[in-house]
């Protein structure tokens, strides 16, 4: 599986792990909080790769919760084989000139 991440959406506790919980597609209780994305996470038993998107935009911000997200990830990534999270950056084109040709950069340090 294959889940994008908009660095954005990491600022905020209560709307972070809205976001994520809809982007996995959890059912049932999500308990809101890293326990709980930990939990959910691990309990994967296929691939899952997280990409997190437009990083830079928030490079310059004050410590927010996206740290704390960023740290839980990695730690994820440490613990289990199937588990990848990578910093990307997304090149778009020119406005009028479509997104087609779109270009991905991966950043493998945090």
């Amino acid at each position: 599986m294959i889940v994008l991440v908009d660095a954005k959406r990491l600022k905020d506790k209560d709307s972070f792990h809205q976001y994520f919980k809809e982007k996995l597609s959890i059912k049932g209780y999500y308990g809101n909080n890293l326990d709980s994305m930990w939990d959910a996470i691990s309990g994967f038993h296929r691939e899952l790769s997280i990409y997190i998107y437009d990083f830079e935009e928030m490079k310059d911000e004050k410590e927010s919760y996206r740290n704390k997200v960023i740290e839980t990830l990695q730690e994820l990534e440490t613990e289990y084989d199937n588990i990848k999270c990578k910093i990307i950056k997304i090149s778009k084109k020119k406005k009028g000139k479509g997104y087609g040709n779109s270009k991905i950069k991966v950043n493998n340090g945090y």
